[in-house]
């Protein structure tokens, strides 16, 4: 589940990502118990984008559950595209990553990934309507996000 009313810029980016299965084979590369665990987009480990941090922040999202999708926050301005999954609540991290979705099932199988595993694949429910969506909201916001080209 996707939170676009929080994150929009972060939840386009994370369906744009995985729509052309950037994700898909991704290696976990962290792994670590009751904390989360991070794959980075295929071809993409340096790559960065700027994000809506502060959106999540008026938006009152908090690290506050199990669970949350988050970008890790680069610098000021910019994010990387790892993916971290969240297996426990940890409110502090909320003014160091966004969280832009959440896993509403399947946790027990991402509390058993280790490090070296991969992901399979990352499927997308109403993938036009959802590509569609990502592509308009990043379009609206364009001068932010050079490295997004509409298809």
């Amino acid at each position: 589940q996707l939170f676009p009313s929080a994150a929009p810029l972060a939840a386009s980016a994370f369906l744009l990502l995985a729509g052309d299965a950037h994700y898909d084979g991704a290696t976990i590369k962290d792994a670590v118990h009751d904390h989360h665990i991070r794959f980075d987009a295929n071809g993409l480990a340096d790559w960065t984008m700027r994000l809506d941090f502060n959106s999540t922040k008026e938006a009152g999202l908090r690290h506050t559950e199990r669970g949350l999708l988050c970008y890790p926050k680069q610098n000021l301005q910019t994010n990387r595209a790892a993916v971290f999954v969240m297996l426990q609540a940890h409110p502090w991290l909320s003014d160091q990553y966004i969280a832009f979705g959440k896993v509403i099932s399947g946790m027990s199988a991402l509390e058993a990934l280790q490090v070296n595993d991969s992901v399979l694949k990352i499927e997308i429910e109403n993938r036009e309507a959802a590509l569609a969506f990502a592509w308009q909201t990043l379009d609206s916001d364009a001068a932010n996000h050079p490295g997004f080209h509409a298809p």
